[in-house]
């Protein structure tokens, strides 16, 4: 994290990694790791279900973006969440979802979100790409997730 501290570092990371989860409700990886009140946490998750793109965009105050892949950013939380297509011919409506946040981004520091923002995009594409090999996950763009207002900001 920033600047020298005398609390300790801590780590937790629940569950295997990588592997395909199953569409049950908390099933997935979860993994944060903090330093007293500032922690930098991450969740992914394979899944057949979740509210269509249109149905999102029109409820959500901010949208995020990567290709085909969409979601939301909770300002309040330094959060970001992407669900990306990822279908097989098991599943052809799988979805990798996931979820990146930092406590500094909640905290308004445009830094810290425009390095939450470039993470987020490069995890979306490496596990898309390397890790769960999503059919079409090669179209990902390069760069960071895009934040812009969404229409329940309205």
């Amino acid at each position: 994290m920033y600047g020298e501290s005398k609390e300790a570092l801590k780590q937790d990371t629940i569950r295997g990694f990588p592997g395909a989860f199953g569409d049950t409700p908390g099933l997935g990886v979860v993994c944060e790791t903090s330093l007293g009140s500032r922690s930098v946490n991450f969740r992914v998750k394979h899944m057949r279900w979740g509210k269509p793109k249109k149905v999102l965009m029109e409820e959500v105050e901010y949208v995020t973006e990567l290709g085909s892949g969409y979601g939301d950013y909770n300002k309040e939380r330094g959060e970001i969440s992407l669900r990306v297509p990822c279908p097989s011919s098991e599943t052809p409506t799988a979805t990798l979802y996931m979820k990146v946040g930092a406590t500094l981004a909640g905290a308004g520091s445009g830094e810290a979100v425009s390095k939450l923002k470039n993470l987020a995009g490069y995890a979306a594409r490496t596990l898309a790409q390397d890790v769960y090999k999503c059919k079409g996950a090669d179209e990902l763009p390069e760069g960071p997730v895009s934040i812009r207002r969404g229409e329940g900001s309205r």
